[in-house]
């Protein structure tokens, strides 16, 4: 069965040029990539690189005979930044132009790698989509494309685009196209709410589904953001894929085209074609009310329902097992164990989840989880995987005779019952894991009953059934969630093997207690092999950053690498770790080392107004980089600071811009003339803020840190950068 998950949710074989026109290609969709993409040069929103790839980008749209379309504007958003965003627009024509599909990606990249998977993919993906409907018939609406840029900014492409409320509500649905990661099966993995129509137009058009209902659930209460959360936020009905291996690659140099698994492109591209079409075809829903709970049986199918009905599922399910049950004893008498087999079933849940636990506190205090992900992710799965089974052998051993066949089967599918009844009350849309095998274990118990089978195979159906439904989730929990959620696939694994007490209790103790060896034992050897192997490599490298930090105020500069969570490489020896390495980081724990100071002016700071009331002060600053850095901006007090704007656009004071004792107001587009910037304070005493600016990249290539940062330690995100603050006291006039 594991073979199977690993074989089903592996990406699909890339098609090559030869595929008929009409269909998605990843061959031909890398070739337009790399012609956008040319040199590989990272493409941060305001840059050169940026404008150069945008330009390719419309060269590419205007080849396939579109007529593409640019908007610009100046936008905030979360996190406290703000920018100047171009976005690319593009129409397909269909035959009507109302209730148009939206396929949306973004062109723009992070300071630390060129984005070929994020969001070179979803590119590649919109250009061989639209290149694929131009081949085919006219739909019967229109299918605009929406490349969008700065959402590597706090999504400021997508806040550009709903600023057009009228036009926003044209579309009957986004397809959202991303990645975090540069392989893996493309999952639709967050939908809007009251999507049960958005999960059939999938179930019925996309040709290979990876999704459920359990990662629409977890992902609305995750912190994460990608531009569908800007598009549900505006009334837009919408379904988002991303594929999520590869973790280490993520935001780093080594998301270029060489490591874009063309598979996962595949992908990608045969989901978004197959979803726009369905979208825009006669065919379509507009039924936009209620939600569903559904899962991919191993990418072959969906299978729905209508959330409301999940609790009558689990109830029907349950009172078929206790039916079951009942028949039985009536007809055999006696429980057949079924104590022992509860407390069998209970036990080795427990023993799981302690053995996943201790697991993973070795071997993060033994160094073979230095981050949350490591290159070596088999023995992970090895050890994980294999320590459940060595927890339900060694359960079911103790236990010995006294677990009879009837007996375990009765304790584990009413255990299994009470867990789905609750599940489906409390949190339906995760619960079907639970749901679906109880529903097929009363189903064969009542069946094995009736036919006077005894125990016999009424054990088989559910094992299979929970093995379908909770093993590709287990598959995939670390890459997806990194090794935190390691405990938890013990866990998921222990889980279903519950489903199997019956033959276990059949078997010889013997045979239990090589189920518990051979579990042991595989337990060591992908513990030992997570020990050994290394933790990072050049093509899935550490993520470590390096920022030169000169304080102008005290005339000190120094190095910064991170927070101190992450191990160093022993080549960075010389850095310490340090509390508060910025003054608007206080409790921030980071590396350090002394620097000699580098000659750069700090940004200036320009008073234009000072405006007090009652008990208010009113400011106005220019802010402007001397040493022409793109990004500049300012940290106010957090506790003082009620209202800001930004180039006359106001900035959202969300959790995110509030970062402990400082808020923060951020223009990553910062005018060579500077950025005007308005602050409203309470109380009317003088205050003080940090001015800062951000360069991208480092002014001395040849630093001796950097000469010794391992190969297989990379910039993140925001990349190397060397930052400049100072402080400027603000006071009315009296």
């Amino acid at each position: 069965m594991l073979a199977l998950v690993a074989w089903r949710y592996a990406p699909p074989s890339p098609r090559g040029a030869e595929t008929p026109p009409q269909e998605f290609s990843a061959v031909r969709a890398k070739a337009a990539l790399a012609r956008v993409l040319g040199d590989g040069t990272p493409h941060l929103t305001g840059t050169p690189a940026n404008a150069a790839v945008r330009a390719r980008l419309i060269a590419e749209l205007e080849r396939l005979g579109l007529k593409p379309e640019v908007e610009e504007g100046f936008v905030c958003g979360g996190g406290g930044r703000c920018a100047q965003v171009v976005n690319v627009l593009a129409r397909v024509p269909g035959d009507s132009p109302e209730g148009a599909a939206l396929l949306a990606c973004h062109y723009d990249s992070v300071a630390s790698g060129p984005g070929a998977a994020d969001d070179g993919a979803g590119v590649a993906t919109a250009l061989e989509t639209a290149r694929a409907l131009l081949a085919s018939p006219r739909l019967a609406r229109d299918v605009w494309l929406l490349i969008d840029d700065g959402e590597e900014q706090a999504l400021l492409g997508a806040e550009a685009f709903v600023l057009d409320a009228a036009r926003a509500k044209r579309f009957i649905a986004v397809v959202n196209v991303e990645a975090r990661g540069t392989t893996g099966p493309s999952l639709m993995f967050e939908l809007s709410t009251g999507s049960a129509w958005l999960v059939g137009e999938a179930a019925r058009a996309l040709p290979r589904p990876a999704t459920n209902s359990i990662y629409y659930t977890l992902y609305q209460r995750l912190p994460n953001d990608t531009d569908l959360t800007v598009f549900k936020r505006h009334g837009m009905a919408g379904v988002n894929f991303a594929f999520v291996g590869g973790p280490l690659r993520y935001h780093t140099r080594r998301d270029d085209l060489d490591h874009l698994d063309l598979g996962s492109l595949q992908h990608h591209g045969d989901h978004a074609l197959a979803m726009v079409r369905s979208l825009a075809g006669p065919e379509s829903s507009w039924r936009r009310v209620g939600e569903a709970v559904f899962f991919d049986v191993l990418t072959l199918f969906v299978v729905r329902w209508p959330q409301p009905w999940t609790l009558p599922l689990a109830l029907l399910g349950a009172v078929m097992v206790i039916v079951a049950v009942w028949l039985r004893r009536r007809r055999d008498g006696g429980g057949g164990g079924a104590a022992w087999g509860a407390a069998a079933a209970l036990g080795a849940i427990v023993v799981a989840a302690a053995l996943g636990w201790l697991l993973r506190w070795s071997l993060k205090a033994l160094g073979a989880l230095p981050y949350q992900w490591v290159a070596h992710s088999w023995p992970l799965t090895l050890a994980f995987w294999a320590a459940a089974f060595a927890a339900v052998g060694l359960v079911v051993w103790l236990a010995g005779d006294r677990v009879g066949p009837r007996g375990a089967w009765a304790a584990t599918w009413i255990g299994w019952s009470l867990l789905a009844v609750a599940a489906a009350a409390l949190a339906p849309g995760v619960s079907y894991p639970l749901v679906v095998p109880v529903l097929v274990a009363g189903v064969a118990g009542l069946g094995a009953t009736l036919a006077r089978a005894g125990n016999g195979w009424s054990w088989l159906p559910p094992l299979v059934a929970a093995a379908v439904v909770i093993f590709p989730m287990a598959w995939m929990l670390y890459d997806g969630m990194g090794d935190g959620a390691l405990p938890g696939v013990t866990i998921l694994i222990a889980l279903v093997l519950t489903a199997a007490l019956p033959a276990f209790a059949a078997a010889a103790r013997r045979q239990r207690l090589l189920l518990a060896a051979a579990g042991g034992a595989a337990v060591l050897v992908g513990a030992v092999a997570a020990l050994a192997l290394p933790k990072f490599t050049a093509d899935s490298p550490q993520p470590l950053s390096l920022v030169l930090y000169l304080d102008a105020d005290r005339g000190e500069s120094r190095w910064v690498a991170g927070s101190t969570a992450i191990p160093l490489p022993p080549s960075l020896a010389a850095l310490r770790a340090m509390r508060g390495p910025y003054p608007w980081a206080p409790e921030l724990e980071a590396w350090t080392a002394s620097a000699p100071r580098f000659d750069a002016p700090p940004p200036e700071v320009t008073i234009e107004a000072v405006t007090p009331s009652a008990n208010e002060m009113h400011v106005r600053v220019r802010l402007r980089s001397l040493r022409g850095a793109p990004i500049a901006g300012v940290y106010a007090p957090s506790d003082r600071l009620t209202w800001a704007r930004l180039g006359g656009e106001e900035v959202p004071l969300s959790p995110a811009a509030r970062r402990g004792e400082w808020a923060t107001a951020e223009n990553v587009t910062l005018p060579s003339d500077g950025a005007l910037i308005e602050l409203l304070f309470t109380g009317t005493d003088p205050v003080e803020i940090h001015a800062y600016d951000v360069q991208p990249g480092l002014p001395d290539k040849n630093a001796p840190l950097l000469r010794a940062r391992p190969e297989w330690a990379v910039p993140l995100g925001r990349g190397d950068r060397s930052i400049v603050s100072r402080r400027v006291r603000i006071a009315a006039e009296r």
